[in-house]
């Protein structure tokens, strides 16, 4: 709530030990920087409440627990690559305009606690695949083991 405004700064990418980044309810606009995203004990990044806009990056480290970019104006997929990301334990990207299918691969996330995509433009089956798929968690396995909370609403996700 500092009012900052401009696009996050690629060189908090060098910042090679950060753990935790909070920048919510700012101005920022821009994309998200992957060298951000990709940093080696990245654990949570707040990101929300901005003017953030662009697709999401393909690169994430392999500490990240908690994401949160919603209330932005986000656009594209929802990257396949946050599938691997298997400490993830909370995944926010609520209130943007992503698109597309949920990634079969974010099924095996059996850390995931807490799963956010609610008023989006995301389609398809919820999970994973399209309507044709005979079998939804084609290429994945089902690992949402440890999720309490999943919002959907305000998508065009079918299945049950």
């Amino acid at each position: 709530d500092n009012r900052l405004s401009g696009s996050i700064p690629s060189e908090l990418g060098t910042l090679s030990t950060l753990m935790q980044l909070e920048a919510y309810n700012n101005d920022l606009t821009g994309t998200i920087p992957a060298e951000l995203t990709g940093l080696s004990y990245l654990r949570r990044l707040y990101i929300a409440g901005n003017l953030l806009t662009g697709k999401l990056p393909t690169v994430w480290g392999p500490e990240l627990m908690f994401l949160d970019c919603s209330d932005n104006a986000l656009t594209g997929p929802i990257p396949s690559e946050l599938g691997s990301v298997n400490k993830l334990q909370e995944l926010d990207l609520s209130n943007n305009f992503l698109t597309g299918l949920i990634p079969v691969e974010m099924l095996s996330l059996s850390m995931l606690y807490f799963l956010y995509l609610d008023h989006n433009y995301i389609e398809g089956n919820l999970l994973g695949g399209d309507e044709d798929c005979d079998d939804p968690k084609e290429g994945g396995e089902f690992g949402w083991v440890a999720l309490k909370e999943l919002c959907i609403s305000g998508n065009k996700i079918t299945g049950t």
